[in-house]
């Protein structure tokens, strides 16, 4: 499998650490596939001098402007921009970093397609053989208990978020709109809601 090395190394490290570190570990295992799905066209922010500002959105496509002080702003800009006209303002800045390498971004989507895909599918077969409430990309709520060998702490397990608990009522709103009651182990009413 092409990435079972890198998913086992950052599984295991995030099944046994905790606070950041086990974070950490989570979001390098979540974020995997996003990362051959993004675009091509990234965003770059660049400090320029206040003077710069007016010529440079006027040549430049740019998502938000900041201003930092009396003397510098920071512009959110593509990467795919047209350095040329970079050139074309007088900017020491820009001067200098115009002729730094640009390393183009990397991605494939076919990856992140298949590892979504194969995410349905695996969901798919939960939704037409069990009672169903709501299911997300990674997450169902079922009006019965799933079997053992679907449930557990294993990588491509469902987790009981719960810890064997019920939901007493639930409303599924739409796409990760969803509010839950549940009876802790002292038995004190929790309210969750996403």
């Amino acid at each position: 499998m092409l990435f079972k090395d890198y998913v086992d190394y950052f599984y295991n490290i995030k099944k046994v650490a905790t606070g950041p570190k086990r974070f950490i570990a989570k979001m390098m295992l979540n974020n995997l596939y996003g990362i051959f799905g993004r675009s091509l066209v990234g965003l770059k922010p660049l400090i320029i001098e206040q003077q710069d500002v007016a010529p440079f959105i006027t040549l430049m496509r740019s998502k938000a402007l900041t201003n930092i002080n009396d003397k510098y702003a920071m512009v959110l800009t593509d990467e795919s921009t047209n350095t040329d006209n970079l050139l074309k303002l007088d900017s020491n800045y820009f001067l200098e970093s115009s002729s730094s390498m640009k390393i183009p971004t990397k991605a494939n989507v076919a990856i992140a397609a298949a590892v979504t895909a194969y995410a349905r599918i695996y969901m798919m077969d939960l939704k037409l053989n069990y009672d169903v409430c709501y299911s997300d990309t990674d997450s169902i709520f079922t009006t019965h208990s799933l079997p053992d060998h679907l449930v557990g702490p294993g990588l491509g397990q469902l987790k009981d978020e719960l810890g064997g608990l019920t939901i007493d009522k639930a409303y599924f709103l739409g796409l990760k709109q969803y509010g839950y009651t549940y009876k802790d182990l002292a038995g004190n009413r929790v309210d969750k809601s996403v």
